[in-house]
Order: C-alpha cells, then sequence, then structure tokens
C-alpha cells in the first residue's frame, strides 16, 4: 500500500497565492510604463495640428484676383507647412511616451473648432464681402474681425498662428 502524503500547510498556501503573485507583478510592470500625461505644449500640439492641416487645405482651394491677398495666401500656405512640419516632429518624439486619449481628444477638438470657424467665416462673408469687393484687403480684414467676435473658436485657434510655446 502506498502511503500519500499531503505537502506541508506552508506549501499548499505559497500555491494558492501564486496568481494573486503574477497578477501583482503584472500590475506593477504595467504602472512602471504606463504613458505620461501630455504637457500643455503636447496638447496644443495636437490641437493645432489638424487646425492648420485644414486650413492649410483650404488655402489652397482659394484664389485672390488681387496680387497683395494672393502674395498673403501663398505665404501662409508656406508658413502652414513649416508649422505642420515642426508639429508632426513634436508629436512623433512625444507619442511614444504620452497617453494618447489625451491627445486624440485635443486633437478632435481642433477638427470641431476649425468646423466652427468655417461657419463663421460663411455667416460673416455677407456682410463683409459684397460680390463687387470680395478681394480686397479691407473685406478680408472685416471678416476676421466679424468672425473674431461671432466665434471663441476663432480665439482658441489664433494659438496655432505662432509655434512659439513650442519647444
Amino acid at each position: 500500500m502506498k502511503v500519500i502524503r499531503k505537502a506541508p500547510r506552508w506549501a499548499r498556501t505559497a500555491r494558492s497565492f501564486g496568481p494573486f503573485v503574477v497578477l501583482a507583478m503584472a500590475v506593477s510592470v504595467q504602472a512602471a510604463t504606463a504613458p505620461a500625461a501630455p504637457d500643455e505644449s503636447d496638447l496644443k500640439s495636437a490641437y493645432c495640428l489638424p487646425v492648420l492641416t485644414l486650413n492649410k487645405t483650404t488655402l489652397e482651394i482659394l484664389a485672390y484676383d488681387d496680387p497683395a491677398l494672393e502674395r498673403g495666401r501663398q505665404g501662409a500656405i508656406r508658413t502652414a507647412e513649416n508649422s505642420i512640419r515642426r508639429l508632426r516632429q513634436h508629436l512623433d518624439a512625444r507619442s511614444k511616451t504620452v497617453d494618447q486619449f489625451a491627445l486624440d481628444h485635443a486633437a478632435e477638438r481642433g477638427v470641431v473648432d476649425y468646423q466652427l470657424m468655417l461657419a463663421a467665416a460663411q455667416a460673416c462673408s455677407g456682410p463683409c464681402m459684397p460680390e463687387a469687393d470680395r478681394n480686397t484687403v479691407e473685406a478680408a480684414q472685416c471678416s476676421v474681425a466679424c468672425q473674431t467676435a461671432r466665434e471663441p473658436a476663432v480665439a482658441r485657434a489664433a494659438q496655432c498662428q505662432s509655434l512659439d510655446w513650442l519647444r
């Protein structure tokens, strides 16, 4: 007859805690590698990237009869391209270490704000841009003033014009 010996009590207890030890180790490793919260420049970069990209696309569609406005449009396209490149470089470098959810939310806000800006531009085009004087500097200045007064998103997106805040 074979005698079956029970394992000592400490061994049985250690086996029952095995899965909990593995789980605790996994949680501690995950906590150690969790992405950091984005800083202000990360959030602004994520917000401004779609604003500038959409604005560049809109500028590429436009054409002006007034040479001064056309030069301004071409300059604005070049500036937007340079800014988009800088924002992408910043976000590419930070995306490996920063929480992506917050960046995605900021980018969505940028898209929504740009749509609100377009709606304000449409609403301001009638009073500021009569058909005869549509392509003048004065009409453009009137439109910008009208949009800024009408829509708070215009002020939020204004931070994207200069990237002095980007390190």
